[in-house]
């Protein structure tokens, strides 16, 4: 074999184990990527495990439970309007009854825990009606939902309504429309 050499004295002998080395340190590399991948997908799937809630049990029909048994949740800004619905609510014989001011607030408890209603203001000062009502819907397909609304705000009407809302109220909610639209929602077995 006749070694022809190249620039700087160096032969192709030496230049092919250059590269033979190369490409080993590059299968090896590979490997080594391939391994942090696979490492990288089991701690996505971990995260991803922990992160989503455990998946909603069968609920009871709210035609099945009392009043008192019924959980609910009021995510409305104002104090003083949230305090009304409570009271209105506990007037109608609802005990088990939360209030948070945010859509975060909200959406964070739906997380965790599964209400049977949820009412939601349509502008709450980090979510929008329909986004609020969307992120609910996705994570608790068998709550209902009552968005508490400004009756002017049609496109925000429909937009709830598209969103997956069960029902809306036109603000400020009166205690006999309130009344009725929670035994629709819960003593309808349909």
């Amino acid at each position: 074999m006749e070694i022809i050499p190249t620039t700087e004295g160096s032969s192709h002998i030496e230049t092919l184990e250059v590269v033979e080395n190369l490409c080993n340190l590059l299968a090896q590399r590979e490997q080594e990527l391939e391994s942090l991948s696979d490492r990288i997908k089991e701690l996505e799937s971990t995260l991803t495990a922990q992160i989503q809630p455990d998946p909603e049990p069968v609920p009871v029909p709210l035609h099945e439970k009392s009043h008192a048994e019924m959980e609910l949740l009021v995510a409305e800004y104002s104090n003083a309007f949230r305090n009304d619905m409570t009271r209105m609510l506990e007037n109608s014989g609802f005990a088990k009854i939360v209030g948070v001011s945010t859509g975060q607030e909200a959406f964070d408890l739906v997380r965790r825990k599964a209400f049977d209603v949820v009412f939601i203001d349509h502008n709450l000062p980090d979510f929008t009606g329909p986004g609020l009502v969307k992120k609910i819907r996705d994570a608790r397909p068998h709550s209902k939902i009552i968005v508490m609304v400004n009756n002017s705000d049609r496109r925000m009407i429909i937009e709830c309504l598209e969103a997956g809302a069960n029902d809306l109220l036109a603000k400020p909610v009166q205690a006999p429309v309130l009344h009725s639209r929670m035994e629709k929602h819960t003593r309808s077995p349909i």
